[in-house]
């Protein structure tokens, strides 16, 4: 009874510190993905665009889409951005007219 009785305060002790630091951590990868996708975007001359990051991004990739406006006489324009979460490498996809 006292092996199941500590298995569980360990167990309870180790989720509370996951959730306390989750939200930060969530946060901080959201602002890397927004830097990095930016940061892409300048290197490959898109011009003025903004990053819309998915909050959770997916299980191996950060993302966001960037979105840049038209002119005028042209629609808004977006590219998806992608940050490889083991390497850290950033990628950027061509554009999509958005309609």
């Amino acid at each position: 009874m006292l092996r199941i009785g500590l298995a569980v305060a360990i167990g309870l002790g180790a989720m509370t510190s996951a959730f306390a630091s989750s939200g930060d951590a969530w946060q901080a990868m959201r602002d890397k993905v927004r830097a990095g996708c930016l940061a892409k975007a300048r290197s490959m001359r898109l011009g003025k665009v903004d990053a819309n990051v998915d909050p959770f991004g997916t299980q191996n990739y950060g993302t966001a889409i960037l979105i840049k406006g038209g002119t005028s006489r042209k629609s808004d324009l977006a590219y998806v951005c992608v940050m490889d979460k083991k390497t850290g490498e950033f990628e950027v996809g061509g554009e999509m007219t958005l309609r």
